[in-house]
């Protein structure tokens, strides 16, 4: 299971690939790559065509057997991912996105659209599936702080709640609180 997040702050015209995360049913553990970290430096090609490679070695074990990925809501996952992937066969129908298939290594990974199996938003799940409260999704994020400039800064909670709405920002303080990597006396 996979997610792009992207770069959408002033100045950039498209979208622009950011974070990768990707978790498999073997493990909980998330691997999250990040197109600014330095790893991605100084290559032959560009940072995101290495992070989407590395993404791909994950995927398939390094190039040892094929993968099958799930998007919620793969049309803008692809949108951000297109230009670094060789792309083998597209299942598309009146501008849907159902699946893509690319090539790595010789192996084959089929992204798919788990939002045309659950049509509905992940806010929605918790609701939709009867499932806890503590699965609610809640989140309270200012994507035009998240630039390159400001890859892994920390501001404190109030520099952060300046970017966010009223609403938003009775949500964050909440769910803050909970947080393990929240330092009070820092903030």
């Amino acid at each position: 299971y996979a997610d792009c997040e992207s770069f959408v702050h002033k100045g950039v015209s498209n979208h622009q690939l950011y974070l990768l995360g990707v978790v498999s049913e073997e493990n909980d553990s998330v691997d999250i790559l990040n197109v600014c970290d330095p790893v991605y430096n100084n290559l032959e090609i560009s940072r995101e065509q290495a992070l989407v490679y590395e993404f791909l070695k994950i995927m398939t074990k390094n190039g040892k057997q094929n993968a099958l990925v799930y998007f919620h809501n793969l049309k803008y996952d692809y949108h951000l991912l297109e230009q670094y992937l060789k792309i083998k066969k597209k299942c598309e129908k009146d501008k849907q996105l159902y699946s893509i298939t690319v090539e790595y290594k010789k192996m084959k990974i089929e992204f798919r659209d788990s939002f045309k199996l659950i049509p509905f938003g992940l806010p929605n799940f918790q609701k939709e599936f009867t499932l806890p409260k503590k699965f609610g999704k809640k989140e309270a994020i200012s994507y035009i702080y998240y630039t390159e400039e400001n890859n892994n800064k920390r501001i404190t909670c109030e520099e952060y709640c300046k970017l966010l709405s009223k609403k938003e920002q009775e949500i964050f303080k909440h769910q803050i609180k909970g947080e393990p990597s929240y330092d009070r006396e820092t903030q």
